[in-house]
């Protein structure tokens, strides 16, 4: 199985420019269980030709990991908002009855 490991530059999720050459990801939708996450960051648009376009995100990832098998977890790190953080944080202290993770996220390269 080929592995795949790709780092996402943060700062260019943050602040975009055209003449970087690195990666840039943006978790764009994030639900757990029941619970959606507030898109609630404007982040500039990679795809915008005059860079002044905005999109909503939920957050900006810094790496993305896949082993490769069928089953193999996608694993992400990302950095939130300190809204989307703390209602994180309160479902890892509640007995959930769904925890079923639902996600969308473009990377650029």
């Amino acid at each position: 199985m080929a592995e795949s490991s790709f780092n996402c530059s943060v700062y260019q999720g943050f602040n975009f420019q055209k003449d970087g050459q690195e990666l840039v990801g943006h978790l764009v939708s994030l639900t757990i269980g029941d619970e959606e996450m507030t898109a609630d960051m404007d982040v500039t648009d990679p795809t915008s030709a005059n860079m002044s376009e905005y999109v909503k995100v939920v957050g900006v990832i810094s790496s993305i990991y896949w082993n490769g098998g069928y089953a193999d977890p996608i694993q992400l790190a990302f950095q939130v908002s300190t809204a989307v953080k703390n209602k994180v944080a309160m479902l890892q202290h509640q007995s959930l009855s769904n925890t079923e993770v639902v996600m969308k996220f473009n990377i650029y390269d």
